[in-house]
C-alpha cells in the first residue's frame, strides 16, 4: 500500500509541477546564453509550483476524507490518516524537484543526485525504523513526510544562495516559451511511464497475477541496466540548451558521442554479467522466478538498446522539442499496446519482452531521425558505432549460446567470467583516459 501511495505521489507531482522542474533545466541555460536571464522568473516558478502543489494536495486530501468509503478494492483498506500524511509530502516533493531542476540548469547536478535521488529515498526506512521503535503511529507515512520536507528545506537554502531574491509583482504569467516546453514534458512523463509499464499491465490482464509477479521481477532486475543512462539524462539538456547553432555541428557530436560511449561502457558490464548468470540472479527472488530466462535476456538487450539510443531523446529536449517527444511516445505507446495484445496470448512472457524490445527500437529510431534532422548532422562518432556494435553482438551471442553456457557449473562460469571482466575493465579504463584527454 505504501509503495502504491508513493507511485501515486510521484505521478501527481508531475501534474502539480507543470513539468517546470525539468523545464527550468532547459530554460535557464538558454536564457543565460542569450544574456536574458533573471532570477525573477525562477522565483515566480517556485511560488507557482508551491501554490499549485498545496492546492492539489488539499483537494485530494478532502476527497479521500469525504469519500473514502466509495473507493473500491485494496486502496479502500488504506487508513485515511495514513494517506493524508503521505499527501502532505506532495508540496515538498514538488519543491525539491523544482529546485534541483533549477540547479541542474546552472550545471550543478550534485544537488539532484544527493537530495532527490538519494537522501529523499534512503532516509525513509531510517526515519521509519526510528519512529517505529518510539511507537509512533503511521511511522512509514511520517518518514516519507519528514524525509521530503527535510531535503526540500536544505535545497531551498542552496537555491537562495544561487538565485538571490528579486522582487516581482505577479505569480503568473510565466514565460510562454517555458510553459510551451514544460507542459508537454509533464504529459510525456505520464506517457513514458505508461510505455515502461504497459507490458506488465497487459501480462496481468491476459495471463493473470502469478505470471505478472514473475514478469515484474524480470523487469525490476533487467531495469538495473538503465540506471547508468538515467544518471546522464539531467546533464545533457542544459549543455545542449546553452549551445548556439554553430555549436550544434561542431561541439554537439563530440558531447553526445562521449556521453553515449560512457553509458554503453557502464551498461555492457552490467549486461554481460546478467547474460552469464541469469538463473542465479532471478533465483534471488525465489526459484520459481528462474524457470524461464529468455524473457529476462530479451529485456537485457532491450535496456542495452535503450542506453544506446535513449540520449537522443535528451538531445530533442535540449533543442526544446518536448512536444515532438510527446507525440512520438504516444505513437510508440499505441504500437506497444498492439504488439503486446498480439504476442502475449501466443508467446507469453517472451512475447511481452519482445514487444518491449520492438517498441524501444522504434522509439530510438524515430528519435535518432529527428535528432539528425534538427542538428543537421549525424551525431554518432564512428568509434561509438563500432564499440556499440561489438557490445550488442557479444550480448546476443551470449543469449544464443545460453543453453551450453548455463550447463557449465557455476564455479567454472565464474572462473571464465572474472578474467574476461578484468580485461574489459582495463580496456574501459584506457578508453576513458583516451576520451578524457581528447575532451
Amino acid at each position: 500500500m505504501f509503495v502504491s501511495i508513493q507511485t501515486f505521489l510521484m505521478t501527481t507531482y508531475q501534474l502539480a509541477s507543470f513539468g517546470l522542474s525539468r523545464g527550468m533545466a532547459w530554460w535557464i541555460p538558454r536564457q543565460i546564453s542569450k544574456n536574458r536571464f533573471s532570477n525573477r522568473e525562477v522565483w515566480k516558478g517556485l511560488k507557482a509550483v508551491s501554490t499549485c502543489a498545496t492546492l492539489v494536495a488539499l483537494f485530494i486530501t478532502v476527497l479521500a476524507w469525504q469519500y473514502s468509503s466509495m473507493i473500491p478494492g485494496i486502496p479502500k483498506e488504506i487508513p485515511t490518516s495514513f494517506f493524508i500524511i503521505c499527501m502532505a509530502s506532495l508540496p515538498a516533493v514538488v519543491i525539491l524537484n523544482y529546485v534541483c531542476g533549477c540547479l541542474d540548469g546552472i550545471r550543478k547536478p550534485e544537488y539532484g543526485a544527493t537530495y532527490c535521488q538519494f537522501l529523499s529515498i534512503s532516509l525513509v526506512p531510517i526515519i521509519a525504523l526510528i519512529l517505529f521503535f518510539t511507537k509512533t503511529a503511521n511511522a512509514l507515512a511520517w518518514s516519507l513526510f519528514i524525509s521530503n520536507w527535510l531535503c526540500a528545506g536544505v535545497v531551498l537554502r542552496h537555491f537562495q544562495q544561487n538565485f538571490p531574491w528579486e522582487p516581482y509583482i505577479k505569480i503568473f504569467p510565466l514565460e510562454r516559451e517555458l510553459l510551451r516546453y514544460s507542459i508537454p514534458f509533464a504529459l510525456d512523463k505520464w506517457v513514458a511511464n505508461t510505455i515502461v509499464r504497459i507490458d506488465l499491465w497487459m501480462v496481468l490482464t491476459i495471463m493473470g497475477p502469478s505470471k505478472a509477479a514473475v514478469y515484474g521481477i524480470i523487469l525490476m532486475l533487467s531495469g538495473g541496466i538503465k540506471k547508468a543512462r538515467l544518471s546522464y539524462d539531467p546533464l545533457l539538456v542544459p549543455v545542449i540548451s546553452s549551445m548556439n547553432t554553430k555549436s550544434h555541428t561542431t561541439q554537439l557530436p563530440e558531447v553526445f558521442s562521449y556521453t553515449t560511449h560512457m553509458v554503453s561502457i557502464l551498461q555492457f558490464a552490467i549486461a554481460i554479467t546478467m547474460v552469464f548468470f541469469p538463473k542465479e540472479l532471478l533465483a534471488i527472488s525465489g526459484s520459481q522466478y528462474s524457470v524461464d530466462t529468455l524473457p529476462f535476456l530479451i529485456l537485457v538487450v532491450c535496456n542495452l538498446c535503450s542506453g544506446l539510443t535513449g540520449l537522443s531523446k535528451q538531445v530533442l529536449l535540449g533543442f526544446g522539442k518536448s512536444g515532438l517527444v510527446l507525440y512520438t511516445n504516444i505513437i510508440v505507446l499505441g504500437v506497444a499496446v498492439f504488439l503486446n495484445s498480439v504476442l502475449i496470448p501466443d508467446y507469453g512472457l517472451t512475447g511481452a519482452a519482445f514487444s518491449a524490445l520492438l517498441a524501444i527500437v522504434l522509439q530510438g529510431t524515430i528519435h535518432i531521425c529527428f535528432q539528425t534532422r534538427l542538428a543537421g548532422k549525424w551525431l554518432y562518432k564512428p568509434y561509438v558505432v563500432v564499440n556499440a556494435a561489438w557490445m550488442l553482438i557479444a550480448v546476443i551471442v551470449g543469449i544464443i549460446i545460453q543453453s551450453p553456457l548455463a550447463a557449465i557449473p557455476l564455479l567454472n562460469r565464474i572462473l571464465i567470467f572474472l578474467p574476461g571482466m578484468t580485461f574489459y575493465a582495463i580496456w574501459a579504463w584506457l578508453e576513458w583516459k583516451r576520451m578524457h584527454r581528447s575532451h
